[in-house]
C-alpha cells in the first residue's frame, strides 16, 4: 500500500475482456464490497461510472 493509504477509502479494479468488463470495489483493507459485469459498449461504460459513483463516492 502507498504511504498515504490512510486517505484511500476505496480501490476499483477491473478485468477486461472483448465482450465484457468486470469491476470490483474493495475497501482499504482489501475486502471486496461490490462487483459488476458489464458489456463493453457505451452503455456499459456509462453504467460503470454510475456504479463507481454510487459505491465509491469521492469525498467519502
Amino acid at each position: 500500500m502507498p504511504k498515504n493509504s490512510a486517505t484511500i477509502d476505496f480501490i476499483i479494479g477491473g478485468d477486461t475482456h472483448k465482450h465484457s468488463h468486470t469491476a470490483s470495489i474493495v475497501d482499504r483493507n482489501g475486502a471486496e464490497l461490490h462487483t459488476i459485469t458489464l458489456a463493453t459498449d457505451a452503455f456499459g461504460a456509462k453504467c460503470l461510472l454510475q456504479f463507481a459513483r454510487q459505491h465509491a463516492p469521492m469525498g467519502h
